[in-house]
Protein backbone atom coordinates (compact mmCIF):
# COMPACT_ATOMS: atom_id res chain seq x y z
CA UNK A 1 0.00 0.00 0.00
CA UNK A 2 1.09 3.44 -0.83
CA UNK A 3 -0.23 7.23 -0.57
CA UNK A 4 0.39 10.71 -0.27
CA UNK A 5 -0.44 13.23 2.55
CA UNK A 6 -3.28 15.37 1.50
CA UNK A 7 -3.90 17.98 3.42
CA UNK A 8 -2.83 18.07 7.78
CA UNK A 9 -5.86 15.39 8.47
CA UNK A 10 -5.73 13.76 5.38
CA UNK A 11 -4.03 11.07 3.15
CA UNK A 12 -4.89 9.74 0.11
CA UNK A 13 -4.36 5.75 -0.68
CA UNK A 14 -2.97 5.45 -4.24
CA UNK A 15 -2.32 1.92 -4.15
CA UNK A 16 -3.03 -1.11 -2.65
CA UNK A 17 -2.63 -4.69 -3.44
CA UNK A 18 -2.91 -8.13 -1.51
CA UNK A 19 -0.61 -11.00 -2.45
CA UNK A 20 -2.52 -14.21 -3.72
CA UNK A 21 -1.48 -15.98 -0.09
CA UNK A 22 -3.55 -12.82 1.57
CA UNK A 23 -6.62 -13.14 -0.78
CA UNK A 24 -9.87 -14.06 0.41
CA UNK A 25 -10.95 -13.68 4.25
CA UNK A 26 -8.42 -12.31 5.25
CA UNK A 27 -8.47 -9.55 3.19
CA UNK A 28 -11.19 -7.43 5.60
CA UNK A 29 -9.93 -7.39 8.77
CA UNK A 30 -5.71 -6.86 7.40
CA UNK A 31 -7.41 -4.22 6.19
CA UNK A 32 -9.58 -3.13 9.09
CA UNK A 33 -6.09 -2.76 10.59
CA UNK A 34 -4.17 -0.68 8.08
CA UNK A 35 -7.50 1.82 8.40
CA UNK A 36 -7.24 1.75 12.38
CA UNK A 37 -3.37 2.27 12.22
CA UNK A 38 -3.61 5.09 9.52
CA UNK A 39 -6.14 7.20 11.68
CA UNK A 40 -3.92 7.09 14.61
CA UNK A 41 -2.22 9.68 12.63
CA UNK A 42 -5.01 10.76 10.22
CA UNK A 43 -8.50 11.83 10.53
CA UNK A 44 -10.00 11.29 6.76
CA UNK A 45 -8.60 8.49 4.45
CA UNK A 46 -9.10 9.36 0.69
CA UNK A 47 -9.06 6.25 -2.16
CA UNK A 48 -10.22 5.74 -5.78
CA UNK A 49 -10.86 2.39 -7.19
CA UNK A 50 -11.83 1.73 -10.60
CA UNK A 51 -15.47 0.77 -11.40
CA UNK A 52 -14.76 -2.45 -12.26
CA UNK A 53 -12.80 -2.99 -9.31
CA UNK A 54 -15.45 -4.68 -7.53
CA UNK A 55 -13.84 -6.74 -5.29
CA UNK A 56 -11.47 -3.38 -4.36
CA UNK A 57 -14.88 -1.57 -4.14
CA UNK A 58 -16.10 -3.85 -1.32
CA UNK A 59 -13.50 -4.20 0.99
CA UNK A 60 -13.19 -0.65 1.06
CA UNK A 61 -17.22 -0.33 2.05
CA UNK A 62 -17.13 -2.86 4.36
CA UNK A 63 -14.37 -1.27 6.16
CA UNK A 64 -16.00 1.77 6.45
CA UNK A 65 -15.26 3.80 3.11
CA UNK A 66 -18.22 5.69 1.54
CA UNK A 67 -18.73 6.84 -2.16
CA UNK A 68 -18.62 10.45 -2.35
CA UNK A 69 -18.17 10.86 -5.93
CA UNK A 70 -16.61 9.52 -9.51
CA UNK A 71 -14.65 10.44 -11.89
CA UNK A 72 -13.12 9.58 -15.33
CA UNK A 73 -9.84 9.81 -16.70
CA UNK A 74 -11.14 9.49 -20.32
CA UNK A 75 -12.86 11.49 -23.09
CA UNK A 76 -15.69 11.15 -25.59
CA UNK A 77 -15.30 10.34 -28.98
CA UNK A 78 -18.06 10.29 -31.74
CA UNK A 79 -20.08 9.29 -28.80
CA UNK A 80 -18.05 6.34 -27.54
CA UNK A 81 -16.09 6.64 -23.72
CA UNK A 82 -12.63 6.23 -23.83
CA UNK A 83 -10.87 5.92 -20.74
CA UNK A 84 -11.63 4.68 -16.87
CA UNK A 85 -14.43 5.46 -14.75
CA UNK A 86 -13.21 5.70 -10.65
CA UNK A 87 -15.78 5.91 -7.91
CA UNK A 88 -14.32 7.54 -5.34
CA UNK A 89 -14.61 7.12 -1.57
CA UNK A 90 -13.59 8.43 2.12
CA UNK A 91 -13.37 6.95 5.69
CA UNK A 92 -13.75 9.64 8.56
CA UNK A 93 -12.10 8.56 12.42
CA UNK A 94 -15.03 7.45 13.99
CA UNK A 95 -17.51 6.66 12.00
CA UNK A 96 -18.35 3.06 11.30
Amino acid sequence: MSGYIHDFDTIYIQYAGFNDEHKGYMVIPMFREVVEFVHKDYKNIVCRIENINTRAIKVAMNTGFIIVGIRNDGMIYDGIFSGKIYIELVKNKGEK
